[in-house]
């Protein structure tokens, strides 16, 4: 297992592992179609677009994609993990990971807004819900942590 800076050749297969989590995952969270809402917001162009402005990691084995995560302005966005693959640590790994990684860019605090399925994830690693924010798609919790 490794965590490394994702390129522009990840991208398709970031956002097939992005649907898959969504879609199996979430299922009792979202109707299919919020699901499909949801999943049409990572498109490659998209994540072209995060990968221009924000700082994107990825966990694969033996280079087969695991999980992605991302970092941009002081936010932890879009942390997936293959769904036959959860509950096994990658993702609680793939926190860790951008937490170290926010510390050596001198950040005291990370913020990210989650499902409600990863919140008591987010919570297990010390994250704090603050409020509930509505979306197009249904509700998220705006959670944070003081690092």
């Amino acid at each position: 297992m490794k965590i490394r800076a994702v390129t522009v050749r990840d991208i398709p297969a970031l956002q097939r592992l992005i649907g898959r989590s969504i879609r199996q995952l979430n299922a009792k969270e979202h109707s299919a179609e919020s699901m499909e809402l949801v999943c049409a917001l990572f498109t490659e162009e998209r994540l072209h677009r995060d990968l221009n402005r924000r700082d994107m990691f990825i966990l694969e084995n033996h280079e087969l994609p695991i999980g992605t995560i991302s970092l941009g302005d002081g936010k932890l966005h879009s942390l997936f993990v293959e769904a036959e693959q959860a509950g096994k640590g990658y993702g609680s790994q793939l926190v860790c990971y951008i937490e170290y990684f926010a510390r050596s860019r001198n950040l005291r605090k990370l913020s990210l807004n989650s499902s409600l399925t990863a919140v008591p994830f987010y919570e297990k690693l010390s994250y704090i819900k603050l409020n509930e924010v509505r979306v197009d798609f249904g509700s998220m919790w705006a959670m944070e942590k003081n690092l």
